[in-house]
């Protein structure tokens, strides 16, 4: 990543910095911090660097608002960190090379939250998802979609459970409800007996 000026918090900034500076505040970003390095996408990092790279714990923060806190390893986003996106999204949780990897949770500004396991920036192994409405998907995952064993739950106390195949129905399924079960095949999605 190169580093395009590394300045201290006065009034005496350069024209552009202190631009860039107020561009990220008036988009949200935290007070300017005392030491601030601004990076080529015209984000700006404070924290532990190693030869002129991000490594160790620091803040970065982008020109939409989006802002992380957390490890950096080797400059990139490596370890535990919270990323909060300018949409409002927020991940909290382990990250590899600059992607979700490991374990975190995200959390949507409508309120849907997974917290499980991440592969690559994608929903990948096992996880729970919930809604704002009481629904719950708990199981495996493979590229953001169900897939593998899981149940899914309904405020009602419904529960469907069984296997998944991308995102769909797959197999011998059992449907609860109070005092009842039912089972039945699915390929795909389809109720085939």
């Amino acid at each position: 990543m190169k580093l395009l000026a590394i300045f201290k918090n006065s009034r005496h900034h350069p024209t552009e910095v202190k631009q860039a500076f107020d561009g990220l505040q008036s988009r949200g970003a935290e007070a300017i911090p005392e030491e601030a390095v601004l990076l080529h996408d015209d984000s700006v990092y404070s924290g532990q660097m190693v030869d002129g790279a991000r490594h160790g714990h620091g803040t970065q923060v982008w020109p939409d608002g989006t802002s992380y806190v957390g490890e950096f390893f080797e400059d990139t986003i490596s370890g535990q960190g919270k990323l909060r996106y300018a949409c409002k999204a927020v991940y909290d949780g382990q990250f590899v090379k600059d992607q979700k990897q490991g374990e975190g949770t995200l959390t949507s500004p409508g309120g849907q939250t997974y917290t499980g396991q991440w592969h690559q920036d994608e929903l990948h192994g096992k996880g729970v998802y919930s809604w704002p409405d009481g629904r719950v998907y708990t199981g495996e995952y493979v590229k953001n979609k169900k897939h593998g064993q899981g149940c899914y739950k309904w405020p009602d106390g419904r529960c469907v459970e069984g296997t998944w195949l991308e995102g769909k129905q797959h197999g011998e399924m059992t449907m609860h409800r109070s005092g009842w079960s039912s089972r039945g095949v699915w390929d795909e999605g389809t109720r085939v007996n």
